[in-house]
């Protein structure tokens, strides 16, 4: 019986992968190095080098290995997402977007990836296109407190009060732990000249803010 023998290159890609996955990027990163020299044409050996190396901080050689990625396979997906994580820290919204719809046409019902697209239209100050994100997020309790805090703060821009209202209260119901909101609250109800109640809710922010913040 002839038993498969694996090439030093997928040995490398194989414990460089076992070690990214318990959070190991660092001690990793030379597996993957090892792998994408020896795979070159290996789409997946260079995505996980991406991967390792934006774990570590190394976000500008994770770009070079996610573009390599999509050379060798410009259908790659994954390594699609991951470049557009990168030019969304970096604040380039335009070229994030692109490649988080480009996800989304192949994975349409992703929540994580709707609300990452409308907090991304939010900040570009595109509200009608980021109230259409959030209602394509299912269901809606996948996109989260933060999520749905900055849903409030859609609602606010628009002055609709009673739904910002909510989306801060149900933001505080998944995550309490999470006090911005809180802050958010105390503004909405403020320009409903609601001072008493507002003022109630900035004494919580500021109860629930860490020390020397």
């Amino acid at each position: 019986m002839r038993t498969f023998k694996f090439s030093s290159g997928e040995r490398a890609l194989i414990e460089g992968d076992r070690l990214l996955q318990i959070g190991k990027s660092t001690e990793a990163i030379p597996l993957l190095e090892r792998a994408a020299l020896d795979l070159p044409q290996n789409a997946p050996a260079l995505n996980h080098l991406g991967l390792a190396y934006h774990a570590s901080g190394k976000t500008n050689e994770a770009r070079r290995a996610y573009l390599r990625a999509l050379e060798v396979d410009r259908n790659r997906i994954e390594a699609t997402y991951n470049l557009a994580i990168t030019h969304l820290e970096r604040g380039e919204l335009l070229e994030a977007e692109k490649g988080l719809r480009a996800y989304l046409f192949a994975h349409p019902g992703d929540p994580a990836v709707w609300s990452l697209l409308a907090n991304l239209q939010f900040q570009a100050g595109r509200w009608d296109d980021a109230e259409r994100s959030f209602a394509a997020v299912q269901p809606p309790q996948a996109m989260g407190a933060d999520g749905w805090n900055t849903r409030g703060l859609l609602s606010l821009r628009k002055r609709r009060f009673k739904d910002a209202i909510n989306s801060f209260q149900y933001a505080l119901s998944l995550d309490p732990a999470v006090t911005t909101p809180l802050f958010n609250l105390g503004v909405t109800l403020q320009l409903q000249g609601d001072r008493r109640n507002a003022a109630a809710y900035y004494r919580k922010w500021l109860a629930s803010a860490p020390p020397n913040s």
